[in-house]
């Protein structure tokens, strides 16, 4: 006889075997979500929406998907701080018992049943510790806790969808097709040996299918158990107002707590068929029913007196099937009370079939289960039941140690936080280490030591160690045959490169999901350098065993790439993305999507250079291969957006609009008016009518669209501060510089706190703050903040355009309070720059030779001037023949202007000089 308990967990805990305990380490979850075909998803919530919901240790957290669908993260909590006795003995078993009943064919594919969409990360540190490829993880310090994840509906759970929502006006046939889903839940659950343990409305999400009918959907399996053997003890967990009478904290046979799950199922039924009705039933009233001992079954048939005659009967039966207080008088088949709600119904069902196909993991075939589930279920369907093989097999193999495998998760685990790759090969190596120590069975040992020396021998979450990895499977030689098997796989690109057919995967192609954002998670600027360290390891290494073209090799660069961008080291990420894109042109050819999603990258890299005819080239030829695909793939419409902006850039305003107010009518109907993708394209249409001088328009969409990304994403999330910076250079533009001041204020004080003084978002406050501040004629203050910003651009490559944009800035700000020689020094500063840089051209640096010189010749300086007109001539020779003659004449007219000076009638040799230097040009021209 097995005993089952549950761990105190507020409202998500779990009723699980004792003996999963000792087993519940990280790997062994791994390798049970694994052996489920369970993704592990490279995505997190948003942390401006907040809880959704949350109990004594654990909480829902939100993201959106589009204008119907969002998921919901289920986080667990520690009670007081972290603690890994708590993670093993508590939290890891708890969630394996949810995701083992989750992924039980049957209990996944029932349409009353949430959907598991898969499994994310949370990574626990304290505050001075990091996870490191270069050294053993201190477990007592850093955690990976796994987030699981679902569909979240836009109506909520059920007591709130009836008492403030939709559900308020529902007819009784509605509430009827409710209780029937919920019914079939619970009857799926039971025919498997799982009880709920905590039905209620709560833990009962509503849907709407494509119709507009309303269904239920049964969620929160944290209380659940699966049981094994009819003599096995489960101590229930006890829900206030939803808990049967009988219950008390000594254990129960499954076939009592069976029981118990009817009579929570009584009360829900009772309450969503009088809930906000004439007669209705308040939250209240079923506390005074709980309570105070009174008979639930007659309140029930009081209430029956308020129905159409026709239902009085069958309801009648049903509750005092359910609801009596008497256990051996108490219904124990929950289909049978589901055949009794069936019988209620009106002759045309509202419920519909819902096709299955292509839902079906690889492996499982339709004749395992009733392809052709019901959300009104039919009696046919009740009789067959819910087909399942060998489910006592399933619990007996999450008894022992699951055997963990990297290779057929490595491409979603590279696609993840790279945290979560040194926790996974450190709990691997400390697995390994123990093993040697004790005398475990050998299978478990055998899959241990060959997947820690996978680790080593590509340098997954460790640093390459090939001695290691070989010393861990030299001492049997099947270990070393395997080892090799593995690797010759995985060396042919033998992984994995989808995620499962769910709603992730959808969103993903919709461009959607919000990814794991490095950047702010690393921590400013020292945090990036440490993030960069790991990623060139993990490159380099991967590189050395797989090949520089390998898939993940390159997912890896796509990420540091990304990294990149959000610091504005656009010279670096250009260098990566364009060997990625090389290599998917190489082994995926032209025309595939990843190229695509590369060439995309690269052209939006071209565009905060300044190269836009390059980005815009590379746009086009995107377009165009998605117009001939001749589908509406979402990144058509991405890269439509991307196109739209080069072309603002270019100043070529109707095609940008053109292309904008087409994007807008996509995603506005696709993903929803307040999604973050349609947001982006209305900040982007705002900007070219500010750009143009239209300031009201652009001024009245930047704040609808701030007041938005605000509540969704948080006031510290860059998409608001991208807001911020747009509606703040509107307010400028307009002469409202006290507007515009007080909004960087507030904006810059939240981005120095959560992303650093580093983080690109943060110097583009800081450079605008300073420019509003120059404006108003705060110089010394504008002077402060500017070279706060030079200063935090230390770190970066020095050929970034951002960079050279603030020496600009500053110098120009220290000449307009007269301080030429601090000028001075920043304008020489970044002609060294400029000069050393290969990104930047001639003109650039002539230009800052000739406004160096302007500086020298003010402070009389000619020796100095002349020597830097002279250094000019001879750049200007190196002029590219096809560089535009207007701008080399301009810029000589220029130079002219500022050095030809009046001398008192005389002229000195020094401007003769430069009078010949003048002519010498119009010879180059």
């Amino acid at each position: 006889m097995s005993t089952y308990q549950y761990s105190t967990c507020g409202s998500m805990s779990a009723a699980v075997p004792q003996k999963l305990s000792e087993y519940c380490d990280f790997i062994t979850f791994l390798g049970i979500a694994q052996s489920l075909q369970i993704d592990f998803l490279p995505i997190i919530w948003q942390h401006g929406l907040g809880n959704i919901g949350e109990g004594a240790t654990g909480e829902i957290r939100e993201a959106l998907l589009d204008k119907t669908t969002s998921f919901a993260f289920k986080r667990r909590l520690f009670k007081e701080s972290f603690n890994f006795e708590e993670l093993k003995g508590q939290i890891l078993p708890t969630l394996v018992a949810e995701i083992s009943i989750l992924h039980i064919p049957s209990i996944r594919y029932c349409p009353n049943i949430i959907d598991l969409v898969g499994v994310c990360w949370e990574v626990y540190s304290e505050d001075d510790y990091t996870l490191s490829r270069d050294e053993p993880a201190d477990f007592s310090k850093a955690a990976v806790i796994p987030v699981l994840v679902f569909q979240k509906s836009k109506f909520g759970d059920l007591h709130t969808f009836m008492m403030h929502g939709a559900g308020k006006s529902l007819s009784f046939d509605e509430r009827l097709h409710l209780c029937i889903g919920v019914a079939g839940a619970i009857s799926a659950m039971h025919a498997h040996d799982i009880i709920h343990g905590d039905i209620k409305p709560q833990n009962i999400l509503v849907f709407q299918d494509s119709s507009e009918v309303f269904f239920a959907r049964v969620t929160d399996f944290g209380y659940s158990t699966i049981y094994i053997t009819p003599d096995d003890s489960i101590h229930m967990p006890r829900s206030l107002h939803w808990v049967a009478p009988e219950w008390h904290h000594r254990g129960f046979s499954p076939a009592q707590a069976k029981k118990m799950d009817v009579y929570s199922l009584g009360l829900l039924i009772l309450w969503i068929l009088c809930c906000n009705t004439s007669h209705s039933i308040e939250p209240q009233s079923q506390v005074i029913l709980t309570a105070s001992s009174d008979d639930a079954l007659t309140f029930a048939e009081e209430h029956m007196r308020f129905m159409q005659i026709q239902h009085r009967a069958g309801l009648k039966e049903f509750f005092r099937s359910s609801l009596n207080r008497n256990t051996t008088d108490r219904c124990a088949d929950v289909r049978h009370l589901q055949e009794i709600l069936l019988g209620e119904r009106d002759p045309e069902p509202m419920g519909r079939r819902i096709p299955l196909d292509g839902l079906y993991p690889e492996g499982i075939s339709k004749d395992d289960f009733d392809v052709q589930h019901t959300v009104a279920c039919t009696r046919e369907d009740i009789r067959e039941g819910f087909v399942m093989k060998d489910m006592h097999n399933l619990i007996e193999r999450h008894s022992g140690v699951v055997a963990f495998q990297l290779i057929p998760s490595m491409y979603q685990l590279y696609r993840g936080d790279y945290r979560v790759r040194i926790y996974i090969a450190n709990c691997l190596n400390d697995a390994a280490s123990a093993f040697g120590k004790t005398s475990e069975s050998v299978l478990p040992l055998d899959n241990i030591l060959i997947q820690t020396a996978l680790c080593f021998e590509i340098g997954f979450g460790v640093a390459r160690d090939q001695q290691k990895s070989y010393n861990l499977v030299k001492t049997r030689k099947s270990n070393e045959v395997e080892f090799a098997r593995q690797l010759k796989h995985l060396c042919e690109d033998g992984v994995e490169r989808h995620f499962s057919n769910s709603i992730y995967r959808w969103g993903e192609g919709e461009g959607g999901v919000q990814y794991i954002d490095l950047i702010s998670t690393c921590g400013g600027k020292t945090g990036w350098e440490r993030v960069q360290s790991e990623f060139r390891g993990e490159i380099t290494n991967a590189s050395q065993v797989l090949g520089r073209e390998n898939v993940l090799v390159l997912l890896l660069k796509d990420q540091m790439t990304r990294g990149y961008t959000g610091f504005g080291r656009w010279q670096e990420a250009k260098e990566l993305q364009l060997e990625v894109l090389q290599a998917r042109e190489r082994t995926l050819g032209a025309e595939d999507i990843q190229t695509l999603y590369s060439m995309g990258a690269l052209a939006e890299i071209y565009r905060n250079q300044s190269q836009l005819q390059e980005a815009q080239n590379l746009q086009m030829q995107i377009q165009e291969t998605m117009t001939e695909w001749n589908t509406e793939h979402p990144y058509r419409y991405t890269n439509a957006h991307n196109l739209a902006l080069t072309y603002a850039h270019q100043e070529k305003w109707e095609d940008s609009e053109n292309l904008l107010e087409s994007v807008i009518h996509y995603r506005n109907f696709h993903n929803g008016p307040n999604h973050r993708n349609t947001l982006n394209s209305r900040l982007c249409l705002a900007r070219n009518y500010a750009d143009q001088g239209e300031w009201e328009r652009a001024e009245e969409i930047e704040t609808h669209v701030l007041g938005i990304t605000e509540r969704t994403q948080g006031p510290e999330h860059p998409d608001t501060l991208s807001c911020i910076i747009n509606l703040a250079t509107t307010y400028r533009d307009m002469g409202q510089l006290e507007r515009a001041e007080n909004l960087q204020v507030a904006a810059l004080q939240k981005a120095r706190l959560v992303l650093g003084s580093e983080h690109y978002y943060t110097v583009t406050l800081m450079r605008n703050l300073a420019e509003t501040y120059s404006l108003q004629s705060q110089v010394p203050k504008a002077i402060k903040l500017q070279e706060e910003v030079v200063d935090s651009m230390k770190i970066q490559a020095q050929l970034d355009a951002q960079t050279q944009l603030a020496l600009n800035d500053l110098a120009e700000m220290y000449e307009a309070n007269g301080q030429l020689d601090d000028a001075i020094r920043r304008r020489k500063q970044r002609l060294a720059i400029l000069k050393d840089s290969a990104m930047f051209g001639y003109l650039e640096s002539i230009m800052e030779m000739t406004l160096l010189a302007d500086l020298y010749w003010t402070q009389d300086c000619h020796y100095e001037a002349f020597e830097l007109m002279q250094a000019a001539l001879e750049d200007l020779k190196k002029v590219e023949e096809d560089e535009d003659p207007e701008i080399i004449e301009g810029l000589m007219t220029c130079i002219t202007q500022r050095f030809v000076k009046k001398s008192n009638g005389e002229q000195d040799a020094e401007v003769v000089d430069l009078t010949n230097m003048m002519q010498e040009w119009s010879n180059v021209l």
